[in-house]
């Protein structure tokens, strides 16, 4: 943002900025350690 403006921008004011564009941060849900890969496949392969 501040290449932008030029000028120093704190990081409260950016973020202002942006949730004013109506950004919003996404972030991927942490998957499971435990998980079994081929039964994934499966469910994906029998949801379509």
């Amino acid at each position: 943002m501040s290449e932008i403006v030029d000028c120093q921008v704190s990081p409260q004011r950016g973020w202002e900025y942006l949730k004013g564009m109506e950004y919003c941060l996404r972030i991927p849900r942490p998957e499971n350690k435990q998980a079994d890969l081929i039964e994934q496949e499966a469910w994906k392969k029998n949801s379509l």
